[in-house]
């Protein structure tokens, strides 16, 4: 599962945030980054992509 996350500044915000998770593919991504960026107001805003299927199986590192 790959996972789409654009991070940026929401207008009056000072600290990068989330500010949207649920773009299914990097085309949808980029266009509601443009979005935020233009119509919205935020600023400094990126698209981090997240292979959720690759994430390690922290339970099996846990030793009690």
């Amino acid at each position: 599962m790959i996972e789409y996350i654009i991070w940026g500044i929401a207008p009056n915000g000072e600290y990068e945030i989330p500010l949207y998770t649920k773009c299914v593919n990097m085309v949808q991504a980029v266009k509601v980054k443009g979005i935020l960026e233009k119509d919205h107001g935020c600023i400094k805003c990126r698209v981090q992509v997240m292979n959720l299927s690759d994430a390690p199986d922290f339970a099996a590192t846990i030793t009690v």
